[in-house]
């Protein structure tokens, strides 16, 4: 009886150590501020591999509670270069964040010109190759799908060749056009549908203007939106040859659960006058695999 009860003593007091050891947490507080010494508001503080964040006040000044084994917390905020800073060993920190100049350098088009990032006051996104979707598309517009805030692109019933339904601004209208205005190298489209005839291998960047800044530019044709597609060029010097190809197979990604013949009938009774010995499953008869597939060859080269 004796070694029993210091056995169960002994387990609960090992238990007891592990639980306080998993909860174990510290308090980590600091100041963040620019390369001149100014705060930061609304900074965010995350720890690294976690959910725990906060954000700092209008001294630049925050807390966090921090799990004793997180060793990292990630500090950013727009419009500066992104820092981790390891705490294994602190419980105080001051942080200085460094501008990310390049980001607002950037060139975006605009209408019939061009103006830096930080120049801009519309709400224009700028999305370059780097950032665009990848695989095998349909529509090239997908390469932004899901990439800009407010832009919806879908794909009406499935259809891989079906056009996709864009809308940048809302449903603005009930009965009239509701696609914003596509310009492909400063020409404007009459259709967007026309999108589908340009390989997506072929585009550079697109520059969406979501404000009324589009109506200014375009007129009424830019009241809901303007997307601005710029293309490849050719650059002097040695000729290029480049192949893009891709293939991809669309599958139906979960089946309804719908009842079968002999379901059915248990379920409706006594339907003898109407059953006339059909057990089909349309889900099966109507749905098939979507194979498709997409090359795409350009040349480009010349002088100056």
């Amino acid at each position: 009886m004796f070694r029993s009860a210091c056995l169960k003593i002994g387990l609960s007091f090992l238990m007891m150590v592990s639980i306080h050891h998993s909860f174990a947490q510290k308090v980590i507080t600091g100041k963040v501020t620019d390369v001149n010494g100014n705060a930061i508001q609304n900074a965010s503080v995350l720890i690294k591999g976690a959910k725990t964040g906060t954000a700092t006040d209008a001294n630049g000044l925050f807390s966090i509670n921090s799990p004793s084994s997180a060793n990292t917390i990630v500090i950013s905020y727009v419009g500066f270069a992104t820092q981790e800073i390891n705490v294994a060993d602190k419980t105080n920190i001051a942080v200085v964040l460094n501008q990310q100049a390049n980001n607002l350098n950037n060139v975006v088009v605009v209408g019939y010109g061009t103006a830096k990032k930080k120049d801009l006051t519309g709400a224009i996104t700028n999305i370059s190759e780097k950032d665009f979707n990848k695989g095998n598309l349909a529509n090239p517009i997908q390469q932004i799908q899901g990439k800009v805030a407010g832009l919806v692109v879908e794909q009406p019933g499935g259809d891989p060749n079906q056009d996709p339904v864009i809308l940048l601004r809302g449903q603005s209208s009930l009965s009239g056009g509701i696609a914003p205005l596509i310009v492909l190298d400063g020409a404007p489209l009459d259709n967007p549908s026309q999108l589908s005839n340009i390989p997506a291998g072929d585009i550079a960047s697109y520059n969406v203007l979501k404000d009324a800044s589009a109506s200014a530019i375009y007129g009424s044709r830019g009241a809901n939106g303007v997307i601005i597609i710029n293309t490849k060029k050719g650059i002097a010097g040695k000729t290029t040859v480049e192949y893009n190809g891709s293939v991809a197979l669309d599958v139906q990604a979960k089946k309804f659960d719908l009842l079968n013949a002999a379901q059915w009938k248990q379920a409706t009774g006594d339907p003898s006058s109407i059953d006339k010995g059909g057990n089909t499953d349309w889900q099966d008869a109507i749905v098939h695999p979507a194979f498709s597939q997409t090359h795409n060859v350009a040349v480009s080269g010349g002088t100056q």
